[in-house]
């Protein structure tokens, strides 16, 4: 069992989640610190204040304020528009790499998000629902905005993901796992696809792989 508290992860931890199938557990302290930084948005959200990708749009949207009652369509239609990707699926390896990356991240507890969110991350891992990321996208900055987004979609009960080996609907694989589709609150879409936990799931099993040649 891998304890992620956002201080401690290792490369080592990162192989053995990704290749080695461990389970992993959210440390005790985790939740405390999301929900401190869950507050602030929620503040941000009740009070109007504008803040990039919460309260406003994105991009060349940056000044267009989304209203209170859109906030969690606009975090959907965010996913939805880069999720762009074309080609084969990534290795199941590279997808839970880069899902126990982006669990690690949540857990700093800088990132907004509800602790829901981080307990579904973790589901995914040990009930083995891995989203289809296809290997070719593109989109944004941050090492592609593209490839997280199709992870987001399959949090959302949409997009595509294996289990048990099969690859089917992203609602379906849910629905096989005993899990139930998350709808995104405000910030939640834009710090599930910024960020470079894909390309960083790459980069640690490439360095397994030349360490053992």
């Amino acid at each position: 069992m891998i304890t992620i508290d956002g201080l401690s992860l290792t490369i080592e931890d990162i192989i053995a989640v990704a290749r080695g199938r461990e389970p992993v557990e959210l440390a005790a302290g985790v939740r405390s610190a999301v929900e401190a930084s869950r507050a602030v948005v929620d503040r941000l959200v009740r009070k109007g204040i504008p803040a990039y990708g919460i309260t406003t749009g994105v991009g060349d949207l940056r000044d267009v304020v989304i209203s209170p009652v859109d906030a969690a369509r606009f975090q959907r239609n965010l996913i939805h528009s880069h999720a762009c990707g074309v080609g084969d699926c990534l290795p199941t390896e590279v997808v839970r790499a880069a899902l126990v990356i982006r669990l690690n991240m949540f857990a700093q507890g800088y990132s907004g998000v509800r602790y829901d969110l981080l307990t579904m991350l973790a589901e995914l891992l040990n009930r083995g629902v891995h989203p289809c990321v296809p290997e070719r996208s593109t989109s944004g900055s941050s090492g592609g905005m593209s490839a997280p987004a199709h992870i987001a979609l399959v949090l959302m009960g949409e997009g595509k993901a294996f289990f048990e080996d099969e690859l089917i609907s992203g609602a379906e694989a849910l629905q096989r796992a005993g899990l139930s589709p998350v709808e995104l609150a405000p910030k939640e879409g834009l710090s599930l696809i910024n960020g470079t936990n894909v390309i960083t799931g790459q980069g640690v099993l490439a360095w397994e792989d030349t360490f053992r040649l």
